[in-house]
């Protein structure tokens, strides 16, 4: 019996499994404890922008899921083509963020994530596909083609998350089939196949010049992982607005992008400021909480990304003045964690009363009930058992996916593209994508501002 279990330091990822496998909490950290997670890295790594942050988010978001460890076997002194200051190489950065480089002899059977290494694929592997607009997996026996011409780092987080969430369902028996079949997400297009042509996507010329980020928990934190890998040519010109009340917990390890086992600054809106202005970016913070009260005014950004998990904190989004907004809102139990749906606001057929007014809660699951109750002292019984139960189950490569979900609904407006009222992804279920378009964007972000994309080749320069 774990006496010292609370709401600030359950692993939400655990929940799931004690649905699925109705055992104990213990039981459920040993089983995620026995997973590890192994990445094959060819020399294509190398040239590919999208490739090297389909790496990155298969660490990071790898590490809080396979607590066994990751191990990644990769050519040596592989040279950065990202926007990335805290490492001096592509190596150093996967051994920073937490995973061990390995010979490759050392995967032996193992199953595997490959990137760059199409052609060795097996039974016992997949291969992230990617390039700047869109990602997903093939299982060695559909040939996916896209344009490598139209690199940058958007398509690889998004292909790396569904590998890591394909391997995750495999290996814990949520969804024993996940690998068996080629799947990706054309983010210009995810109307249409992700390997058809009109969904390759332009190149990228220009990036949000502000942005205001409502709530840091999971979902915002993602965001502000992908945001910082975009190419900016001057990160100094990307101005970030970060609003949240909350501190950081032991918790929030398993799904939040940014947050580390030891942080030095609790407060959400510090660490998050820090972790941008290491990037180059300028964050500005506020940490009261947002409401009907919360007006942007001057020059804050007229662009918010909402990553509220509620849905009464999303019933102002229309009021406060933004001329665009995105938000994103995920599952709670291992039946729908990896289901995610956007929208975005004003402008659009629902407002956020319409969608959300009457939504009620979950029904707790009978067996998390069970397995909390064995978990806290007697006298603790009660309330914090049905607080406990009622987490929602939460995983960071899920939390990647929407961000590349959201963030491209802005590289949209940017580029002409076509603005989407809602769109509704399961991992799981890649081929049954349902979207609602409503035109194309045109001055949406005109009064936001916006800023030039480097070149991938300029990144680094």
């Amino acid at each position: 019996m774990n006496t010292n279990l609370t709401e600030d330091n359950l692993n939400r990822l655990a929940l799931g499994i004690i649905e699925k496998n109705k055992c104990s909490y213990q039981e459920a950290l040993k089983i995620l404890g026995s997973l590890k997670l192994y990445v094959r890295c060819g020399e294509a790594i190398r040239k590919s922008g999208s490739l090297q942050a389909a790496l990155l988010t298969i660490v990071n978001t790898g590490k809080r899921a396979f607590l066994g460890g990751v191990n990644v076997a990769m050519p040596n002194s592989v040279a950065l083509k990202l926007q990335w200051p805290f490492s001096a190489d592509l190596n150093t950065a996967v051994t920073n963020l937490g995973a061990t480089v390995i010979p490759e002899a050392e995967i032996g059977k193992n199953f595997s994530i490959h990137l760059g290494l199409s052609a060795s694929i097996d039974d016992n592997s997949i291969e992230v596909v990617c390039n700047g607009w869109s990602g997903g997996i093939s299982n060695g026996i559909d040939r996916i083609n896209l344009n490598q011409d139209v690199d940058f780092a958007l398509g690889g987080i998004l292909g790396g998350a569904i590998a890591v969430s394909a391997v995750f369902m495999k290996l814990t028996n949520i969804n024993p089939s996940s690998c068996d079949h080629s799947n990706g997400v054309s983010l210009w297009r995810p109307d249409l196949s992700w390997t058809s042509v009109e969904a390759q996507g332009p190149k990228l010329k220009y990036l949000p010049k502000r942005v205001w980020l409502l709530g840091l928990g999971h979902l915002g934190q993602a965001y502000a992982w992908t945001l910082s890998m975009l190419p900016y040519a001057k990160p100094e010109d990307f101005n970030l607005l970060l609003q949240d009340f909350d501190r950081i917990t032991d918790g929030n390890y398993s799904a939040g992008l940014l947050t580390d086992k030891q942080n030095f600054t609790p407060r959400k809106t510090r660490h998050c400021a820090n972790w941008l202005e290491t990037s180059g970016f300028v964050a500005t913070i506020t940490e009261r909480k947002y409401d009907s009260s919360t007006i942007r005014t001057d020059e804050e950004p007229y662009l918010a990304l909402c990553g509220f998990d509620n849905a009464k904190s999303r019933l102002p989004l229309e009021g406060s003045g933004f001329d665009l907004v995105v938000e994103s809102a995920i599952g709670s139990d291992v039946s729908d964690f990896d289901s995610i749906i956007t929208h975005t606001f004003p402008g659009a057929n629902k407002k956020p009363s319409d969608i959300w007014k009457d939504e009620t809660e979950n029904n707790i699951s009978e067996a998390l009930i069970d397995a909390m109750q064995k978990e806290v002292k007697k006298e603790e019984c009660g309330v914090l058992v049905t607080n406990l139960a009622n987490k929602a189950m939460s995983a960071s490569f899920v939390g990647a996916v929407a961000s590349a979900l959201v963030v491209s609904e802005v590289l949209r407006a940017l580029h002409g593209g076509i603005r989407f009222e809602s769109i509704v992804v399961r991992l799981r279920s890649l081929k049954n994508i349902r979207t609602s378009a409503i035109g194309e964007y045109s001055t949406e972000l005109g009064r936001n501002g916006f800023t030039m994309a480097a070149p991938v080749e300029q990144v680094r320069q």
